[in-house]
């Protein structure tokens, strides 16, 4: 995943986050204890990461029919934003 990040007016500031959450049909299944920081410059930043989903986490969807949401609090600047992906199950 690729997260992009625009700031108005344009600053440097920097950006954490702890770590994500998979969650299905409303519960959270799966924490994810990977930190990442993402350093605005003049106004934009961008930052990737390689995200696997479980069989634990697949196994719930398929069973509650549901989509996967991937969600990642991102802190800083004296806010806090959130980051949210979903994935459809085929």
């Amino acid at each position: 995943m690729t997260y992009e990040i625009a700031a108005q007016p344009p600053e440097t500031a920097t950006l954490y986050s702890p770590g994500g959450t998979f969650s299905v049909a409303g519960s959270v299944v799966e924490s994810v204890p990977a930190p990442l920081a993402i350093a605005i410059i003049n106004g934009s930043a961008k930052v990737s990461e390689k995200v696997t989903v479980s069989a634990r986490v697949l196994e719930r969807a398929r069973r509650e029919k549901s989509k996967i949401i991937y969600s990642r609090p991102f802190s800083g600047r004296q806010t806090t934003e959130l980051a949210v992906v979903g994935f459809t199950l085929e």
